[in-house]
């Protein structure tokens, strides 16, 4: 499995055009110290040395670089890096000590496992030992992502949403909540036969 470019470029432009803050409450520095060593990746300023002088400087003791700079950032690469380092990227994004807000986590988390879907990634919930949540990548196996792709189609048929949101709870329900999962399942299968009734009428 390879997380393609193009899907890469769609999660990082819709960052962009909604404005989303990829290091949520904290600043740049304490963010990607999360995922990289910053000490060891260079600058981009001959006044420091190493990476984490110059975000520093210019993005919280100057404040001159954009809010986008890290998505054009070649030490990153976030295009073209790993699957493993731009998936945590995308975890860490939505970590509870990265981003407080609940609804906003979980609205971020649906969209990310709607674009991984197709590229045999989805991101779930795990509780640590100590009771706290924590995210993670999966992949789907080829069969399973294959029958999400012929149920994406019947909701697509049908020009539904909702079923589609559906499709989305019970993929990241699986492995946290089999239970959630099952109900979901069941409402699915339901709303379906509904609709299709619905349209022989």
């Amino acid at each position: 499995m390879e997380i393609s470019e193009a899907t890469r470029r769609e999660i990082i432009r819709t960052f962009r055009s909604a404005a989303i803050r990829w290091s949520g409450s904290l600043d740049d520095v304490t963010f990607l110290s999360r995922i990289y060593d910053l000490d060891q990746l260079p600058s981009r300023d001959a006044r420091f040395g190493n990476a984490k002088g110059d975000i520093w400087q210019h993005r919280i003791s100057n404040d001159d670089w954009p809010n986008d700079w890290i998505y054009d950032d070649n030490r990153f690469n976030l295009l073209h890096c790993s699957d493993n380092e731009f998936l945590r990227f995308l975890c860490e994004m939505i970590n509870p000590e990265v981003r407080s807000d609940e609804k906003e986590a979980e609205r971020l988390l649906e969209f990310f496992n709607e674009k991984l879907g197709p590229e045999g990634y989805q991101i779930v919930a795990k509780t640590t030992r100590f009771g706290n949540i924590r995210y993670e990548p999966i992949g789907i196996l080829p069969n399973t992502l294959g029958a999400l792709e012929q149920i994406k189609d019947i909701a697509e048929d049908l020009n539904s949403e909702y079923l589609q949101h559906q499709i989305i709870r019970m993929t990241m329900a699986v492995d946290r909540d089999p239970e959630l999962a099952i109900g979901t399942a069941k409402e699915f299968v339901e709303t379906i036969c509904k609709m299709i009734l619905g349209k022989k009428k």
